[in-house]
């Protein structure tokens, strides 16, 4: 039990990234990540 739920967890690090670099609708708090993010790949 405890290895699936690892599982998901990982599986969705990838898919929250992924929804960051898409520029979804996140929480303000997320906004300091999003222009992090911004900065690294420009």
């Amino acid at each position: 039990m405890d290895n699936n739920d690892q599982e998901n967890s990982t599986q969705n690090e990838p898919k929250k990234k992924f929804l960051i670099g898409a520029k979804p609708i996140l929480p303000t708090c997320n906004e300091e990540l999003l222009e992090k993010l911004k900065q690294r790949r420009v």
